[in-house]
């Protein structure tokens, strides 16, 4: 790295820090590559696609920054004036030889001291064209993506994108969480001193073969099942999040036959004390705990918004360390990080349509899609 190509040098967030361990110690995890495929309407020119890219990797700083982990104290993300980064060019004859291209370059490793944070693929067959983005999860969450989708339509249409960001958001961000600690510190070590909880939930598993496989699952709701829970969510006045958060408390609850549940989620970290926070490219997801307890003398609707407010409560709170959350909680049995995405795909029909592929479903999130069905009978 040349010393005149870097802008800045900044601290990484707690999450950074979290991933960058799992994926050292992992050799690498590829569940830390995040990769989305969309179909084109309309031949895709790759010449301008590289300057979209070009112009894309100028804007957001997060795609021209890099983590710098070897010969330095601490790992520090380095921002660069500038990065090379090459849109790619894959023909294919069918579908599988898609989804095979799709896989190989989802699993291309990224050199997280020298790669930006974004792949960049152009993907033609006899009569499609598709635009396959992988991004580095360390430096890009899953709302990036609709502002790097967006920006690219517009871009490609020859219109007006919004340059009116953060040229360091995230020394921003982490001057933010900083001024924050103090205050969320004492909310936490109050809510947590206390908590009780009697089981883990790998104790439901008796064969060591089966924990490996509750590593990382997902499953997804749209149509029919996702309307049902837009309507419940605008009927109750709570949102969709902590509707499946509360779902996978019950889940654990009638698993394991206890009425203390701890668990973990993801937060979004994009607080509206930040400047331009939303349309950012960057990761500043933070994880807080999830203190679910039953009350059986509550109805279901009582027990949702009850549940409701306290997240919210919690949500105000979430700019500190999970780490240091957990010291000072007198049990570590949160076994288990709930992670909801629910992003807009209605702006990119303009000439692209998401084309995502369907993932396999688990034993546990089929508990939590079978108690989600019952629920939302008992409206």
């Amino acid at each position: 790295m040349e010393k005149n190509n870097v802008e800045r040098i900044n601290n990484l967030t707690a999450a950074q820090e979290g991933i960058l361990f799992q994926i050292l110690s992992n050799k690498y995890h590829s569940k830390y590559s995040v990769q989305r495929l969309y179909k084109s309407k309309i031949p895709l020119d790759i010449e301008k696609c590289q300057k979209i890219l070009d112009k894309l990797t100028d804007m957001y700083v997060a795609l021209r920054t890099v983590i710098i982990y070897k010969d330095v104290k601490q790992p520090v993300a380095v921002t660069l004036k500038n990065i090379k980064n090459k849109v790619n060019l894959f023909k294919v004859n069918n579908s599988e030889e898609l989804n095979e291209t799709c896989e190989r370059r989802y699993l291309k490793r990224f050199d997280i001291q020298t790669d930006s944070a974004v792949r960049m693929d152009i993907i033609k067959s006899d009569t499609d064209y598709y635009l396959c983005l992988t991004t580095n999860h360390l430096l890009v969450d899953g709302k990036s993506f609709e502002n790097l989708i967006l920006s690219f339509i517009k871009l490609y249409n020859d219109k007006m994108v919004n340059t009116n960001l953060n040229d360091n958001i995230f020394g921003a961000y982490s001057n933010f969480y900083s001024s924050v600690k103090k205050e969320n510190q004492d909310y936490w070590n109050e809510k947590v001193s206390n908590i009780k909880s009697d089981y883990h939930l790998y104790d439901i598993f008796s064969e060591k073969s089966c924990k490996s496989e509750w590593l990382h699952q997902s499953t997804s709701f749209k149509g029919t099942q996702f309307d049902k829970l837009k309507q419940l969510s605008s009927s109750w006045n709570v949102t969709i999040n902590n509707i499946l958060e509360y779902l996978w408390g019950v889940t654990q609850a009638r698993l394991s036959l206890s009425k203390n549940i701890l668990f973990a989620r993801a937060t979004s970290g994009r607080s509206w004390e930040l400047d331009s926070i939303d349309d950012e490219v960057g990761n500043f997801v933070n994880i807080v705990p999830v203190i679910f307890n039953i009350d059986y003398g509550m109805t279901i609707k009582e027990s949702v918004v009850s549940f409701n407010s306290k997240s919210l409560n919690d949500n105000i709170h979430q700019f500190y360390p999970f780490s240091d959350i957990v010291k000072v909680a007198p049990t570590n049995n949160f076994s288990s990080l709930v992670v909801n995405n629910n992003y807009s795909e209605e702006d990119t029909s303009h000439f692209l349509e998401k084309n995502m592929k369907r993932r396999k479903m688990n034993f546990l999130y089929t508990l939590l899609l079978v108690v989600t069905k019952i629920v939302l009978k008992l409206r």
